[in-house]
């Protein structure tokens, strides 16, 4: 995981592991639990943060203050990122990841305020 990248906990065999989120129900990912604070390599404990104002998250669209800042972001369908509308396909999830903040380009400051609002079915 690197430091930016949106995840969810799964219970892989009785151990609880982070992986990457993704709007695609298709993946089993999502859920969103937190944003990576700290790179973890496979395997290795992951620091992730729960809530919060965190200024390193990644996302699918360039920041442009007018058009993004104080809106919604939402589990993208690109693993591990944010994008600022929600996802609209039937076998996505729409999950709100926070209130956006700030930013500079794919890298977002995000106040986490996580909610799930649905699958489109």
């Amino acid at each position: 995981l690197a430091v930016g990248d949106v995840v969810c906990f799964v219970n892989d065999g009785g151990t609880l592991e982070a992986r990457k989120g993704d709007a695609d129900v298709a993946t089993g990912f999502t859920q969103f639990t937190g944003i990576c604070a700290v790179a973890a390599a496979v395997d290795a404990d992951a620091g992730i943060a729960f809530a919060g104002n965190i200024d390193q998250v990644t996302s699918t669209t360039a920041f442009n203050a007018t058009n993004h800042l104080g809106k919604t972001v939402y589990l993208s369908t690109d693993a591990g990122k944010i994008q600022p509308s929600a996802p609209t396909t039937t076998g996505q999830t729409v999950f709100k990841v926070g209130i956006c903040a700030g930013g500079s380009g794919t890298t977002w400051e995000v106040l986490i305020q996580p909610e799930f609002i649905m699958e489109i079915g």
